[in-house]
């Protein structure tokens, strides 16, 4: 049977929601809990503020 879901697009807002969720959720079922920086952080990656790139950069400058 054939995928019946529209492919990922990174320039719509929901779908980047929808793939951080489900990264939020995988690391919860891991037993982890995201800080409430990063959680920023991917809510302005979410709303197209910043980009992935700079959601590393910021990730790295906290805990490296």
């Amino acid at each position: 049977m054939a995928c019946t879901h529209k492919p990922y697009d990174p320039a719509d807002p929901e779908d980047r929601r929808r793939v951080i969720a489900s990264a939020i959720a995988s690391q919860r079922a891991e037993g982890l809990e995201p800080d409430r920086e990063s959680l920023a952080d991917l809510e302005e990656f979410i709303t197209g503020t910043i980009d992935l790139t700079e959601v590393r950069a910021r990730a790295a400058a906290r805990y490296f």
